[in-house]
């Protein structure tokens, strides 16, 4: 027998033995019965109860993913409050330079600004501020005519200020600035639109 005969035997046994211990090498049932792929209780009948193809799992989704860059420009935008991707505190008058001074947790001492979003498509839509303090907003940098914030309101009871941001369908910036407020704004959550305070992530 050559060395090209030896070889195949040799991968034969092989694949005879895998398919023996998987059970492939049989066309019965332990019992000896014939077994076809579409007879009940075999290995490859479609919809019998052990069948991953339709076996269901029950309660709660178990997998899960990781989540992309979270920033100011991603197209994502996974947060229901968008504040949690905008960018560090920066000037009232130009919040990109990050430059405001802010307290331990981050939020501005004095006169700041924020970009929220920048180049993300889709943005329009009237989004709830709230924040605390009583703070003259603005909205630097927007180049479309409708976008604008209304419906400005402060409660004296909890010292927090609600107004709707409106953003226009052109926009393609959104910076907030908060000027007036001694000590600084705190706690500022954008809410996108048809989210609540309640939720976690954007749909």
């Amino acid at each position: 027998m050559n060395i090209r005969s030896t070889k195949s035997a040799l991968l034969a046994a092989a694949l005879a033995a895998v398919l023996s211990a998987c059970g492939g090498g049989s066309s019965s049932d332990p019992g000896g019965v014939p077994l076809s792929p579409g007879s009940p209780g075999s290995p490859l009948s479609p919809g019998s109860p052990g069948d991953p193809a339709t076996t269901v799992p029950s309660g709660a989704p178990s997998l899960g993913v990781n989540l992309g860059v979270v920033s100011d420009w991603d197209p994502g935008q996974p947060f229901a409050d968008a504040m949690k991707s905008a960018r560090h505190f920066g000037s009232a008058s130009a919040p990109y330079d990050e430059t405001a001074p802010v307290d331990a947790n981050g939020w501005p001492t004095g006169d700041a600004g924020v970009v929220v979003m920048v180049g993300v498509p889709n943005m329009g839509g009237t989004y709830r501020l709230s924040f605390t303090g009583k703070a003259a907003i603005s909205m630097p940098q927007a180049i479309d005519a409708a976008t604008r914030v209304t419906n400005v309101a402060f409660d004296a009871a909890s010292g927090r200020t609600t107004a709707d941001v409106v953003v226009g369908p052109a926009e393609q910036n959104l910076f907030l600035s908060f000027t007036g407020q001694a000590g600084g704004v705190k706690e500022v959550r954008l809410m996108r639109p048809g989210h609540d305070a309640t939720e976690t992530f954007s749909q």
